[in-house]
Formats: C-alpha cells, structure tokens, sequence
C-alpha cells in the first residue's frame, strides 16, 4: 500500500486534508481518504503523514498488503510505537501479519507547535460522558490535562447521528455549555478503507480516532479516547495497551479510565442533571421517531437501565420512554452479546445489594444463557466469517437483530416528540 498526495483542500466553507491510498495487493482501485472541519476550526487542521499511516495501516494488514509506504516524513517514535501495535495485534488474530512501514522518517522527533490542549474523544455515550464527568471533577481549567476540546467525529462512526445538523448534536451543545467544554465536529471517511462494522469494532477503533488526533495537533496535544472494557485479555479497536501506540512526538494518545467498571462510570453521570433527559445509548437510536433517544428494549438499552436501577437512578432519567423495568421485560427483551457478557457480574452484583434480587435473578440467568450459546463451534464461525467472509455473517445478524428490537419499539406507544432545546 502507498499513500501518495497528502494535501489540504478548501470547499464550501470546510477544509479537508487528503491522500490518495493506492493497494498493491489487493485489486482495488485507488482511493482518497480525508479529515474535514468546518470553517470555524480550520486553523486547528494540518496537513500529517502520521495521520494517514495511522488510519491506513490496519487496513493494509487486513488485505495482505506486504507494506505500507507514506509520502512525508514520519516521526520516528510513532514509527517504533506502530511496530509494537503490530506485534500485539497479530498476537491476538491469527491471520493479522505485521508488514513493513517505508517512508521519509524524520532523524529525530519533529518539534510540536506551543500553547496546545488536551482534548476528548466526544459522542455523547456514556463512556465519553463519564470521561468528561470525572475530568472535570479532578481538574481545573489551565491543568494540561483538563479537556478544552470535544472532538466530534460523524457521521457514519457510530449508532450516533452526531453531525451538526442533527438533532442529537443540540443536546450535546447543552452538556458542553454546562462543562465549559468547546465541540469540534469532525468527519472522515477513513472507513471506506474497510467498512465492515466487525472492523471497527476489532481493529480500527482507536485508530480512526487518533487518525483525526494527528491532523490537529497545532492545537491539541493530548488526547483522550473514553474505555470500552476493563478486560484486558479481551481485544478490541480500542483497548489499554493499544491506544496509546498511537502516541507521536506530538500528540500524546490516552485511554481514558481504562479500570473504571461500567458501573461505576453510570455512577459517576447518575446526579449530572443536563443529561437526565439527553442520555442516548441506543443501538437503533437514529431510526426511531424524532424526539425518541432510546427505545428501551435493546441490549445496550436494557444494560443501562439494569444499572441506573443498581444505582437507584432510574427515575430520574426520562430518555427510556415508561422507564419500567420488570422482571418479565429483561426476560422478553434481553439478549446479551458476546461482546457484552464481561459487563452483567457487576450488574448483578450491584442488583443484589440495592435489594432488586428478582432483577438480578432473570439476569443472571440470561447471562447464563448467552454463555452457554457461546460454543466452541459458534466461535469457529464467528472466526471464519472474519477471516474468509468479512464479517458478512455477522453484519446480517447484526442487522436482523436490530430490525427486531426497531419493530418492537414501533408496535409500543410512542412518547410526545420532546421541545427542541438549543443551548443560551
């Protein structure tokens, strides 16, 4: 693979930094991947190499490509740090082999432009959210740790629709003006490299967000990206001791929280008022009637719930229509991932000491359920389907799935759409 070109463009009020990906491997026609932010933030985008070696080189492995070649010059401790992202990917999938990177590598670090910040990988999930919550409790403005900045990064990189045109975009303008925190919506198409979703869940998560990390290091030095799990033995896009090999001489990448149970980082957001009725964890969020943030019937949903209901929270978030939790609603409605087993012992924990022993009775069982369904030939599939496939497998159930839990929420009755809301 050469990525060739590397340039910035300006149309329409947005300013885009390019490169041409051409494969050598792989019978693709060459493709143009860019970083764009609106006209208000230009100044904060630069033109990088680091930036599309670090969005480009797990594609590259996926394909078989045997290098990855980049125009520009390289810093050198990003180099060696990708050496050891590789070595510790291709430890965790069998078919990941490391390849070689060529290009102009600066003789020594490159020096990084003063009066920089740190900045937040920002979706408005409940990861990101507790990740700002628990900065702003432990700092103070003018720490270099404190977040000046809420990278925003849409549409099309998760569930959310966070582009400024969007709905949801105005409920995180309000948590932002609460927690003196300046958004910058950035959008990429880094994925068209490879779209499959289960790609970016094992490989290319963190990654894409330090991609647009490198392309704006004239004014942001520090940068966090909110944990997923707890379980290091488990591999993931974005995980503790990948993140941070994405770190350049510049630009210093965090993985936030990376020990902070799922339920504690709820407890952390539970009393934080500006999000009881904008809190949005759904799967199918952006197919649900304006004014619906989640539809209460998904995992990711009921997983909330069962924890709000752990914290006694529940009844003051409105953002799960009736906000009803029953045993027989977790026992219709629950259907527990493989991805998300790791996070229901400390839920059920929690739902045993605040008294809810029929919760976590069905719970528990469920998650029984979901264990027992992981057999050693469901795993053999779910291996070949990444390997020879490209998850199309996965991305049908996927989608089956969703489609079932969107037509549950349609058959129930809907909530009044909510006021819009626009902060100041």
């Amino acid at each position: 693979m050469r990525i060739v070109d590397i340039h910035e463009e300006w149309a329409d009020g947005t300013k885009k930094v390019v490169a041409d990906v051409v494969w050598e491997r792989r019978s693709r026609k060459p493709q143009q991947i860019a970083v764009a932010v609106q006209d208000e933030h230009a100044g904060m985008l630069g033109v990088s190499p680091n930036a599309f070696l670090v969005g480009a080189i797990w594609p590259a492995m996926y394909h078989f490509e045997r290098r990855i070649s980049v125009e520009g010059e390289l810093c050198p401790y990003l180099v060696d740090n990708l050496k050891d992202a590789m070595r510790l990917v291709s430890g965790w999938y069998r078919d990941a082999r490391p390849i070689v990177i060529e290009g102009g590598v600066a003789p020594e670090p490159l020096n990084a432009p003063s009066g920089r910040y740190a900045a937040l990988m920002f979706s408005g999930g409940l990861d990101s959210l507790a990740s700002l919550k628990v900065n702003r409790d432990t700092h103070t403005e003018g720490d270099p740790e404190w977040f000046r900045y809420g990278i925003v990064v849409g549409p099309g990189f998760d569930a959310f629709d966070t582009s400024p045109t969007g709905a949801y975009w105005r409920e995180m303008e309000a948590v932002a003006q609460d927690a003196s925190l300046e958004l910058v919506p950035v959008s990429t198409n880094v994925r068209d490299l490879e779209p499959a979703s289960h790609f970016l869940s094992h490989y290319l998560n963190g990654a894409l967000l330090a991609t647009v990390g490198h392309t704006l290091t004239s004014a942001v030095d520090r940068l966090a990206i909110a944990s997923s799990y707890v379980d290091r033995s488990f591999p993931w896009g974005s995980h503790p001791d990948l993140d941070p090999l994405f770190s350049s001489c510049d630009l210093i990448v965090i993985h936030d929280l990376p020990t902070t149970e799922r339920l504690q980082k709820t407890a952390y957001i539970a009393d934080w008022s500006v999000i009881h009725d904008r809190l949005k964890v759904c799967f199918v969020a952006n197919r649900l009637p304006s004014g619906q943030w989640n539809c209460g019937r998904c995992e990711k949903c009921i997983r909330t719930m069962l924890t709000l209901t752990a914290l006694g929270k529940l009844e003051k978030f409105d953002t799960f229509g009736d906000a009803q939790l029953t045993p027989d609603r977790v026992m219709e409605n629950l259907r527990i991932t493989a991805s998300s087993t790791r996070f229901y012992p400390a839920i059920i924990e929690g739902l045993e000491k605040s008294g809810q022993t029929a919760l976590a009775d069905v719970t528990r069982t469920k998650l029984s359920d979901a264990q027992k369904a992981r057999s050693r030939l469901g795993e053999r599939v779910r291996r070949f389907d990444r390997k020879f496939l490209g998850g199309a497998i996965h991305r049908a159930k996927r989608f089956l799935d969703s489609r079932v839990t969107l037509n549950r929420a349609r058959r129930q009755p809907q909530p009044s759409p909510a006021p819009s809301r626009r902060c100041g």
